[in-house]
């Protein structure tokens, strides 16, 4: 039997939105028969309109009144299988909300004071007979795995997650690779040729963003480096006498890997979907283990030193007095740990500026930390700076601002 123009069928039902449509023409048709009157062609056409309007409106929602037991629902588009405006909007939804203005002020207020103080802490440390500097890098990369593990465990302050670890070695090897250079740069370099090197990492940064990933900053951002650049030259630098092409070679290896290390800080993070937290979870285990080999073969004196005081009867007097009595000093020991500690924070806010700003921004903020260390110089220890300390300074200021007001 075929089914009739009446609505009514000798087999098989309606299905529930053929029905549905069916009883809002009946409604619409009886309201039009009030009165006695016949309903008009226009209004008749009006009703197809409707019905035909509604169905569509059926297929773009996918089956909001599908039957179960229907077999005539195979064509339509469900919401999981992807199609129509619905799947844009929840895509869209799952993109993280751009960083608020204070959560960018607060991290960078973070790494700014943390590093400071580091600067300083590190300074009194090595004043007081530290002089192994590869094992207290060492150290803090130890300290930053527990203080994260602490945050996880204990504060619940991010999740780990997992990824492919093999795809964090190459950032913990720029890593590695610019604890080194910059040590054999500043041993084999005057300090003058290693600021100015420093400074030189800002326009390399730019560069290397631009071939790797294609970003670029726009014309008058990059004009507001120069004064940047340069004012920090006049600032830090007082001579540039070179001592051969190996210190140059160390200097520009740790410009290459800085630079580098900084860039995949930004680029990890989206590229293996972790926050801040827990990419910095990743590289600082895998450095605490991949660093550890090194950094006790460069600072095999702290060993040997150790050795000698063991198998000598009567103490080596200069082991205990490099090593055994500073590590029998309380301040000594309450330093190291604030060191260890303020690495973490340097460690962390590092990560958190970055991935909320980018490096070149990083180097920015790295260069006002120079205003800083000059007036704590001064305040601390009565270093006077000379004319053209001041001019670099003011200068430098100038473009921090510039440059700060053209990414806002």
């Amino acid at each position: 039997m075929k089914r009739r123009t009446g609505g009514n069928t000798d087999e098989g039902q309606l299905d529930s939105r053929q029905l549905c449509d069916a009883g809002k023409m009946i409604q619409l048709v009886g309201k039009s028969m009030k009165g006695g009157s016949a309903p008009s062609s226009s209004k008749a056409y009006d009703i197809d309109s409707a019905i035909g309007e509604r169905e569509d409106t059926e297929l773009v929602n996918a089956g909001a009144f599908d039957d179960d037991d229907d077999d005539d629902t195979s064509n339509i588009i469900k919401p999981s299988e992807g199609g129509g405006s619905r799947t844009d909007a929840d895509s869209a939804s799952t993109e993280p909300p751009p960083p608020s203005v204070a959560a960018i002020v607060g991290c960078m207020m973070l790494n700014f004071w943390s590093a400071v103080g580091i600067i300083w802490v590190n300074k009194w440390i090595m004043n007081h007979g530290w002089t192994w500097a590869s094992i207290l890098t060492w150290m803090h990369f130890v300290a930053s795995f527990i203080g994260l593990e602490i945050s996880w465990r204990t504060l619940g302050l991010f999740e780990p997650k997992e990824t492919k670890l093999m795809k964090v070695v190459p950032l913990c090897a720029s890593f590695i690779a610019f604890v080194v250079f910059n040590n054999l740069s500043l041993q084999y370099n005057t300090v003058g040729i290693y600021q100015l090197l420093k400074v030189l990492m800002t326009p390399v940064v730019v560069v290397l963003q631009f071939c790797m990933h294609g970003t670029l900053l726009t014309f008058w951002q990059t004009v507001s480096l120069i004064p940047i650049c340069v004012g920090v030259s006049l600032a830090t630098v007082s001579s540039l006498e070179v001592n051969g092409l190996t210190g140059v070679f160390f200097g520009v290896m740790g410009i290459f890997s800085t630079s580098l290390y900084q860039i995949w800080v930004k680029s990890k993070q989206s590229d293996l979907q972790l926050n801040p937290f827990q990419l910095l979870h990743h590289q600082s285990f895998l450095s605490m283990w991949m660093l550890a080999p090194l950094a006790f073969y460069v600072d095999r004196s702290l060993l040997f030193c150790l050795q000698d005081y063991a198998m000598s009867t009567l103490g080596d007097p200069v082991c205990a007095d490099k090593v055994i009595r500073p590590l029998s000093d309380p301040f000594f020991l309450a330093g190291v740990g604030t060191s260890c500690c303020l690495a973490y924070l340097v460690n962390l806010s590092t990560f958190l500026v970055i991935g909320k700003t980018s490096p070149v921004s990083y180097q920015v903020l790295g260069h006002s930390k120079l205003f800083v260390i000059m007036l704590s110089a001064f305040l601390m220890f009565g270093d006077i700076p000379s004319p053209q300390n001041i001019g670099g300074c003011v200068m430098a200021l100038l473009g921090i601002f510039w440059y700060t007001y053209l990414k806002m």
